[in-house]
């Protein structure tokens, strides 16, 4: 999509651990495969192409300011850009929602943060990487958790005001436009065969970082900021987001498959063992262990296919993606409209109500 890549050799140190490869097993888009078959795309590719986009990013914005005063600045974004991933669970946004079912304070953003220290530690690349020639210290992997998590509240220290843009690249939480995002649209929409007049390389070329003043409390800080000129390609981008999920994320195949794995990862949750550092740990609470968590990929679906287990939960988890594949798929009763509050506008959200096939 980018062409021939390459990366610097502490990005490689990082991807050549046991932590980065499980992305491998982790499809970006999920159940969406059994739509668009070609949208097999993983976690991995999309580490990668993130990584690779935050650099050039960063690498432009070092001319424009005098702030980026090391290359440490740039080396940080590119490693939050590779690792903010690190959290995905099976499934991806499939595992998300099923633990946020079962009351579970869970993000994926602070679970991305915890398997980046854990992979460094776990591997030993802390001497690696605090070598002169890299400078990524114990303050500067600090730095690259609040990159990774968008996190703005309490970070001055680290963030002053004429570095405030750096917090935007990976993970913009203000106005949504960062390389995770471009990465996303470019690459799902190639994937799906969706065409789009989104170009990631007109939008790059200019942006600049501009001084932003707050009336609120008179403050000034710099922002990643985009010319009138690029109005339309940001909106082509928002426009393909929101096609991509109407088309993809809320066909009523993924729909209906969605809830059907989300079933079938109920019901087999407790009775998934996975080795964690002094215990054995569930579906559930694997996400308490990073050893524990790092089995947790799409693989969990072949451990409940091929499962001889009596258990009813297991049984019942092994017919329903039997059923699936089979694809004798739950079925849709009802669609109920209602006004979504949040945007204070009149809208149609379809309310699923499947019920079981004998």
């Amino acid at each position: 999509m980018y062409g021939m890549i390459e990366l610097p050799y502490f990005c490689k140190l990082i991807i050549d651990t046991p932590e980065f490869q499980r992305l491998r097993f982790i499809k970006q888009l999920g159940p969406v495969c059994y739509v668009y078959p070609c949208a097999v795309h993983t976690r991995f590719d999309h580490s990668i192409g993130v990584c690779y986009m935050a650099g050039k990013l960063a690498e432009k914005l070092k001319p424009q300011n005098r702030d980026i005063t090391h290359d440490v600045d740039v080396r940080c974004v590119q490693i939050a850009g590779l690792c903010h991933d690190l959290g995905q669970g099976p499934l991806s946004h499939i595992f998300q929602e099923f633990m946020a079912e079962q009351g579970r304070d869970w993000k994926l953003t602070e679970q991305s943060t915890r398997m980046f220290r854990y992979l460094i530690t776990k591997n030993n690349l802390m001497g690696k990487l605090s070598a002169p020639e890299f400078g990524i210290t114990e303050e500067k992997v600090n730095i690259i958790c609040h990159l990774i998590s968008g996190r703005t509240d309490d970070c001055e220290s680290l963030f002053p005001a004429e570095k405030f843009y750096l917090t935007q690249i990976v993970k913009n939480t203000v106005n949504g436009i960062d390389v995770d995002t471009w990465d996303c649209v470019a690459r799902d929409s190639r994937f799906l065969g969706i065409a789009t007049s989104f170009e990631v390389k007109r939008i790059l070329s200019h942006v600049k970082v501009c001084e932003v003043s707050f009336v609120e409390d008179g403050k000034t800080r710099k922002e990643l900021c985009f010319p009138e000129k690029v109005a339309n390609d940001l909106n082509h981008m928002f426009a393909t987001r929101r096609h991509i999920s109407d088309v993809a994320f809320h066909h009523r195949v993924t729909t209906a498959i969605s809830i059907m794995y989300k079933d079938a990862f109920r019901a087999a949750a407790r009775h998934i063992k996975l080795n964690g550092a002094k215990r054995k740990f569930n579906l559930i609470s694997c996400i308490d262990d990073e050893e524990a968590f790092c089995q947790a990929t799409d693989g969990i679906v072949h451990i409940i296919m091929h499962s001889r287990s009596r258990e009813p939960g297991m049984k019942k988890a092994k017919h329903i993606i039997r059923r699936i594949h089979a694809r004798q798929l739950y079925k849709c009763l009802k669609e109920i409209p209602q006004a979504n509050k949040k945007v204070r506008m009149k809208t149609v959200l379809f309310c699923f109500v499947f019920c079981h096939l004998n």
